[in-house]
Order: C-alpha cells, then structure tokens, then sequence
C-alpha cells in the first residue's frame, strides 16, 4: 500500500499528489483525539485518560508511475463528503446514501469499505477498516466457493 497526498493530476500511467498527507491525516488525527476524550469525560465524569499517541503520515511521493510500481489497482477514496453521483447501480438508499449491510450491497460484486461507521466507530481509519476487510473478504470467499453464486441469484446478505 502506498499512502499518498489529494491526486493533483493524472496523466496516463503517471499520477502526481499534493503534499498534503502530513497536513490532512494530522487533522484528522486531532478531530478523532477531540472526540475520544469528549466521550471518556462523559464516561468519567469530567477525567480522561492520557491521550493517544498522535499519527502523523511520513510525506507521500509527489509522483508515481503506476506501470513502473506494477500497480494495476486503484481504490478510489473519495474524502470525507459522500457523494455518489457517478455511481449507476442501484445501490442507494432514500438519502443517497450506500445501502449495505457490513459493506456487502445488494449489486453482485459491489462492496464497500472505509465508510463513516460502517460496522464500527473507527472503520473510516486506515487502522480501522481491518474488521470491516476481514468480513467482507470471508463473505467474498463464501460467496465464490457457493456453486448457488454461479447464477446472478446468488443471496449477497447471506
């Protein structure tokens, strides 16, 4: 896994990245550190806990060759804002939000991950996506050892 900055550009098989990862993920860092310790002085009446030890990303790459990486797979995260336009399934529910169950949908061969509580407080964290991934790839393995999934019929919730 390569972490990287906003994509800045993209040109063919050569992508270029603001240098913006410290910056972002140590904000995102404070907002996760001011909820934490606003939910253990609600627990505590008023004394928290240490806090903890802050992340800070290393700097991303400015630039990288995906042919050259032997990259051959892109997941797209999209910030903090959902917003679903571009996707043409119909996967959304009343509110325009992805209807799932775990990160399973309804669309065969859609999942998603990285979503705000999805499954778990923390599951739009890079440390905190693990639970949600585990799920969906022992679903994805049941599903495609099921002989019922060679049909489009395949129950997706199971």
């Amino acid at each position: 896994m390569v972490l990287a900055g906003r994509l800045a550009a993209a040109d063919g098989w050569s992508v270029a990245f603001a240098d913006d990862l410290p910056a972002t993920t140590s904000a995102a860092q404070a907002r996760m550190d001011r909820l934490l310790r606003s939910i253990d002085a609600f627990i505590t009446d008023g004394s928290s806990e240490d806090p903890l030890p802050a992340f800070t990303a290393p700097p991303g790459p400015a630039r990288l060759d995906l042919r050259r990486a032997g990259i051959t797979t892109v997941i797209w995260a999209t910030g903090y804002r959902p917003a679903y336009p571009w996707l043409k399934v119909p996967v959304l529910d009343r509110h325009g939000e992805i209807d799932h169950r775990r990160g399973v949908t309804r669309v065969p061969g859609l999942y998603v991950l990285g979503l705000r509580f999805l499954y778990r407080r923390n599951s739009s964290f890079v440390d905190g996506v693990g639970p949600d991934a585990r799920f969906v790839a022992a679903h994805l393995t049941r599903r495609m050892a099921s002989r019922e999934c060679l049909s489009d019929r395949c129950d997706l919730t199971a």
